[in-house]
């Protein structure tokens, strides 16, 4: 009995306390967001995962890609968005060497591959007002790669020719609001770009072998990146 009163006192004189902390959270809540904002810029940076086509997810290795853009909130749960990527791929060399079969101590030089991506995509925000705000994107644009020819010492060079074609964008993003105006995020970007003529085999073809066919260009990549609203 004398635990029961001692309890209910304890939270009889908290409650002041639990009140202005609970109006504290809300007010640092509107401190950290401010709505509405209409525009957006912002930059992300992470690490590239190639996937497809199976030569490039084999034997090209993690890229760091990097994405530029710039949004206007149409209404508070969508904004447009225009974006740039770009990436830059290096080739593993043991495995180049060994996919062409040319052994020895020959050095393996070039084979990086250069891809730009740009466009324009829809980003939904189911919480905007929420300082930790979940977020999924979908766009589309175009896409164009080149690449270095590969070269195995002085004995053999392949090449591959440039490739475009359009792109899909998906992406999912979990944004934390530090003020009124900045967010950080942290997400993972996807792209497809439809293509029959980008075709990074070209570029470990055995001698003699006949040129390999294009395929679609597919990449992931898990990144972090910032946002200035205004």
């Amino acid at each position: 009995m004398r635990l029961t009163i001692i309890l209910l006192l304890a939270t009889f004189m908290l409650l002041p306390f639990a009140n202005t902390t609970f109006a504290q959270q809300e007010e640092d809540e509107e401190q950290w967001i401010r709505f509405p904002y209409k525009v957006t810029i912002s930059l992300d940076a992470g690490i590239g995962m190639p996937f497809n086509p199976a030569a490039f997810g084999d034997l090209w290795n993690s890229s760091l890609p990097a994405t530029f853009a710039v949004g206007y909130v149409v209404i508070p749960y969508v904004e447009v968005r225009g974006w740039i990527t770009f990436a830059s791929w290096g080739i593993n060399g043991i495995p180049a060497q060994q996919a062409i079969g040319i052994g020895g101590v020959h050095d393996v030089e070039g084979g990086t591959i250069t891809t730009l991506l740009y466009g324009a995509s829809a980003k939904l925000n189911p919480l905007p007002n929420s300082r930790i705000q979940p977020t999924f994107e979908i766009g589309g644009g175009a896409f164009q790669a080149s690449a270095d020819d590969l070269e195995v010492g002085t004995v053999h060079t392949n090449s591959m020719e440039d490739a475009s074609g359009p792109v899909l964008q998906l992406a999912v993003t979990m944004e934390y609001g530090i003020n009124e105006s900045w967010q950080v995020f942290t997400g993972f970007n996807y792209y497809i770009g439809f293509s029959d003529t980008f075709a990074p085999g070209n570029l470990v073809l055995r001698p003699g072998d006949p040129p390999v066919e294009g395929d679609n260009l597919q990449f992931g990549a898990l990144v972090l990146g910032i946002t200035l609203k205004i």
